[in-house]
């Protein structure tokens, strides 16, 4: 009959353990790991949206539309374009005046709607 060596096997279970995902050390970093590479991701999406829409300005900032998130409940994550739970701040782009400016008369003022509609950026997509 045959002898089994165990030295060196509880430690040895130790490590293995602390391999698995349901330690948390372990699950944080490989949570940290997938939002570091998310956010690589994002950057490449971002960099290509500035400049693979075609336009000489973006006032608006549409390249900031692009999210990223890490899931707390399992292990993964999400890069898209999809508008976010919450909006940004609005911000303070106006679309240029046509014509040339007019000196008095009755002018109306802009709209709140207006406002809402021509103040988002990238990040209210």
């Amino acid at each position: 009959m045959e002898t089994v060596e165990t030295e060196g096997f509880a430690a040895l279970q130790k490590k293995l353990e602390a391999l698995q995902t349901k330690d948390p050390g372990m699950r944080t970093a490989l949570q940290d790991v997938i939002r570091t590479v998310l956010k690589e991701v994002r950057r490449a999406v971002s960099n290509s949206a500035k400049s693979g829409l075609g336009m000489q300005s973006d006032p608006r900032k549409a390249y900031k539309a692009v999210r990223s998130a890490v899931y707390k409940r399992i292990l993964g994550g999400q890069v898209n374009i999809l508008s976010s739970r919450k909006a940004g701040k609005l911000g303070n782009y106006q679309k240029p005046k046509k014509g040339l400016p007019k000196r008095g008369g009755n002018r109306w003022g802009r709209s709140d709607r207006t406002k809402r509609l021509e103040g988002y950026e990238g990040m209210n997509r």
